[in-house]
């Protein structure tokens, strides 16, 4: 097992086909993320919020990939770069490539001894966006 960190333009992809793919936006804020908001008061969420909080995700799943990445090969000192809104923006991919860059960023989010910098939310978001998508694809193909 080895970790590689995934290029810039894949973050950006995965960013940009959760924001501009109508099967992935409507369904990125989990059921307990929504009941939150709306005991703030806040529901439903604005557009620039769900935007913001997809790049959020993204960038934390770019932070977490990177520190992996760095703990495994013993960088020094390690230094992650704040992503930017441009940087963010990319390419809308089709479902089956949209899966296999989610799972191989999931697994690049561990090292070798099972380490991940990744919080338990967001891992969880990761596999519902992989499991929705592949029941997406399933309904293409169908």
């Amino acid at each position: 097992m080895s970790v590689f960190k995934l290029p810039l333009k894949d973050f950006a992809s995965i960013t940009s086909t959760i924001k501009y793919d109508a099967r992935f936006r409507d369904h990125f804020l989990s059921l307990e993320e929504k009941g939150e908001l709306s005991l703030l008061l806040a529901y439903p969420p604005t557009d620039k919020y769900i935007d913001n909080e997809i790049r959020c995700f993204v960038e934390r799943l770019y932070i977490a990939n990177t520190l992996a990445f760095a703990y495994m090969y013993g960088e020094k000192p390690i230094i992650i770069e704040r992503l930017t809104e441009e940087n963010l923006e990319g390419s809308l991919i089709e479902v089956v490539e949209f899966i296999k860059t989610l799972r191989t960023l999931r697994y690049n989010l561990y090292t070798n001894a099972g380490n991940s910098f990744l919080s338990e939310k967001d891992m969880k978001k990761l596999n519902f966006l992989i499991e929705y998508a592949t029941e997406a694809k399933a309904h293409i193909y169908a």
